[in-house]
């Protein structure tokens, strides 16, 4: 997806958009945004040559830490022709969100097209 006007700081890049629901009853802090790239099915099955990457904070998106209350939402942005150039399109992606209410990220397989 890209932002419309065209101008600075996001120029004519392409963003993949992350949206995060808090649907509990309790507050909860967001604290990283992390992604996961596997060259083949195989690596994913396997969890093999697994390569991490962290996302920084974006100037148009949220800044983390983000304190997100009961049924609001938190959106960010990465850059996702950086993410392209790095690992291409043929590969799996995974984009996970971080917070302090679970030890583990939350991930999802974002596709590229």
């Amino acid at each position: 997806m890209k932002f419309y006007p065209k101008a600075p700081p996001t120029g004519d890049t392409s963003f993949i958009f992350v949206t995060v629901a808090n649907n509990g009853g309790q507050a909860t802090t967001i604290t990283q945004v992390a992604g996961l790239y596997f060259p083949t099915i195989w690596h994913r099955i396997f969890r093999r040559a697994g390569r991490h990457f962290a996302v920084v904070n974006h100037p148009a998106g949220i800044q983390l830490p983000h304190l997100l209350g009961p049924g609001q939402l938190w959106r960010g942005v990465i850059d996702q022709d950086d993410v392209v150039k790095k690992f291409g399109t043929s590969s799996r992606l995974y984009c996970g969100v971080f917070h302090t209410a679970s030890k583990k990220g939350v991930y999802r397989r974002v596709r590229l097209r």
